[in-house]
């Protein structure tokens, strides 16, 4: 499948790059980074019904549990990168050490890919994933107006629900957790004031929007939406054509 994605871009990337004069500069980009199963597919939702940009998102191919990620993205600006680090976990090393390798075209190439992939002058861009986080020196060098929206979930849900899902022992499920936390610890330190937190047990299990709410309230470009909000979030069987990840009790 990886080597499906770089076809998928490699033949474009040329391409893009020469037209990239003829491309619109993104205003404002929103980075969701996470630690898995913290809800950060319906964090993306949110924004994204409140008027962000996503992008060329693949429900369920690229990952089965991931909603609002976009691998074409992934794979063009950082995968080659991540793999000859070895992984998330060798990234984890170099990024205590601060030695994690920059690439000076990234900002082209991730703006080329969203005008390619539909952007449209001054709207505001949604990026959801995991993996990027370990880059947020980049990310920041080659857009400091970045914002950073970060999900929180309960940490015994979470873990509960990575259990689940990979059949790997607790012990490795909390070193990833510890290692994911680590990361977005150091984010929320170094850019303080343009981290926002999401309480997401708040919106699953009391159905209260007042946090996030109040995150759309500062972000420009997009603007509140709670009659959407509430269709995305909700847990009743879906009445038409969704995507079945998104079926009854996938938030809970």
């Amino acid at each position: 499948m990886d080597c499906i994605w770089h076809q998928i871009y490699g033949g474009l990337k040329g391409k893009m790059m020469i037209q990239f004069k003829d491309y619109n500069k993104l205003k404002q980009i929103v980075w969701i980074p996470t630690i898995p199963r913290s809800r950060s597919s319906m964090t993306a939702g949110i924004l994204a019904r409140c008027g962000a940009f996503s992008g060329n998102i693949a429900y369920g191919f690229h990952n089965g549990k991931g909603l609002y990620e976009n691998p074409i993205v992934l794979h063009s600006c950082w995968y080659d990168r991540i793999e000859a680090c070895g992984g998330v976990k060798g990234l984890s090393k170099l990024e205590k050490l601060d030695a994690i390798p920059e690439n000076k075209d990234f900002g082209n190439m991730f703006t080329a890919l969203m005008n390619y992939q539909g952007y449209q002058k001054d709207e505001t861009v949604i990026f959801k994933h995991a993996p990027f986080m370990f880059f947020h020196k980049e990310i920041m060098d080659q857009f400091p107006n970045s914002i950073w929206v970060i999900p929180n979930r309960n940490r015994e849900d979470r873990i509960n629900s990575m259990l689940n899902l990979w059949n790997i022992s607790k012990e490795e499920v909390e070193e990833i957790d510890t290692m994911y936390q680590n990361i977005l610890d150091n984010i929320t330190n170094l850019y303080e004031d343009k981290v926002f937190q999401v309480d997401t047990d708040e919106i699953v299990r009391e159905r209260r929007f007042a946090n996030i709410e109040n995150i759309v309230h500062k972000i420009p470009g997009i603007s509140w939406n709670q009659r959407e909000v509430e269709k995305w979030i909700s847990t009743e069987k879906p009445k038409h054509n969704k995507p079945k990840n998104n079926a009854r009790g996938f938030w809970v």
